[in-house]
């Protein structure tokens, strides 16, 4: 390797694969289907040359910090051979700015933008202190008809016409999304009253925000009240039918809540096998050993339920006339519907509504597959 080579050089960037740079069950969980080839990009902070014995051979290594998604660093030190200079994309480069743009007499139109050709990009040159103002969007389907009375301070915003054609969007899942900061503003269906959420117990109690200060409920009686008592049942039930074509000994609904545990218990460790997590060694003196055996289950027969654990009633073969996604998805089809209803009858929300996990970020479909289901 000559010694002009960039990748020596401190603060250059440099590519090496992820699964190079942190554990592969990480990268798994972070990239997905991309585990193995997924590239990341580094910075280099120091370089190593190491004489190994006997034949004097030298061997070069880079330390650099990598930058692996979601706003975290890993600093990781790579033979040479592993990384790669940098290059930017060249396909991402926007060309040279289009020509000026001649003023068109239109009443109706206040800028008027030629066609371009495909690829091609056009700028925009803005002062630093210039403020980005946004052509105002189209309101799509708020449930606001035109001529309608609208209450509240946003309802002249309500009123306003906007045009179609002339505003940006991104089209995404076959649906166009406007920037629109009013929008956001004005209550779709009304204003609604402020109510705290609730969860109704078996004997009638309704259960709220500080309604158990003295903890008279326990974590599992929590979990119990969430969770839809006939799926418990049906769990068991489908679950032995497998586990006795196996010749293994029947599940009880206490040992299948012991299972549940073990799942929750689980994410508190990083692993990478199972088995790990019933070794009695420590991985370092300041960590303790897993020692999943404590909880009452073996290793065994903890995989042997993972192996036969059902959700939901699926038939034997697939009925003629059923497609492939819809036989898939007869494994939780069942487990949805018990718990949708449970939670109808017995949680009460409050007026707040937010998307599942809208803050956590999309790292891919993974390896899944296709057929309906991953």
């Amino acid at each position: 390797m000559s010694e002009g080579d960039s990748r020596r050089k401190i603060g250059a960037q440099v590519t090496a694969k992820a699964c190079h740079v942190v554990h592969l069950s990480e990268c798994a969980r972070r990239y997905g289907a991309l585990r193995t080839t997924k590239v990341v990009v580094g910075t280099v902070v120091e370089v190593n040359n190491t004489r190994k014995a006997p034949n004097n051979r030298v061997s070069t290594f880079i330390t650099a910090d990598f930058d692996i998604g979601g706003g975290s660093v890993k600093r990781s030190t790579l033979n040479i051979r592993s990384v790669k200079l940098f290059k930017p994309d060249q396909s991402t480069v926007p060309s040279s700015p289009a020509a000026p743009i001649p003023a068109v007499d239109n009443a109706d139109t206040d800028l008027a933008v030629p066609e371009q050709e495909e690829g091609e990009a056009v700028l925009q040159e803005t002062s630093p202190d210039e403020e980005l103002e946004f052509p105002a969007q189209p309101m799509m389907e708020i449930g606001i008809a035109a001529g309608e009375q609208v209450a509240g301070p946003t309802a002249q915003v309500a009123m306003q016409v906007w045009g179609v054609e002339d505003a940006s969007f991104v089209m995404a899942h076959e649906t166009k999304w406007y920037a629109d900061k009013q929008a956001t503003l004005i209550d779709i269906n009304g204003s609604v009253q402020s109510k705290q959420f609730g969860i109704n117990t078996p004997i009638g109690d309704l259960l709220g925000p500080d309604s158990d200060i003295d903890g008279k409920y326990s974590r599992l009686q929590y979990f119990l009240l969430m969770f839809p008592p006939d799926q418990l049942s049906a769990m068991c039930q489908l679950t032995n039918v497998q586990l006795v074509q196996q010749n293994k000994h029947c599940m009880s609904t206490g040992e299948l809540l012991r299972f549940f545990g073990i799942l929750i218990l689980a994410t508190k460790f990083e692993f990478s096998s199972r088995s790990q997590l019933w070794s009695t060694t420590a991985p370092s003196k300041y960590i303790p050993a897993p020692a999943f055996g404590k909880t009452g289950m073996s290793r065994q027969r903890f995989d042997d339920l993972w192996r036969n654990i059902r959700w939901s009633n699926q038939c034997p073969e697939r009925p003629e006339g059923m497609s492939s996604h819809t036989f898939r998805w007869q494994l939780v089809d069942d487990f949805v519907e018990r718990y949708n209803n449970h939670r109808a009858n017995t949680f009460k929300p409050s007026h707040l509504i937010c998307v599942d996990e809208s803050m956590s970020r999309w790292y891919g479909q993974g390896g899944g597959g296709g057929g309906g289901m991953d």
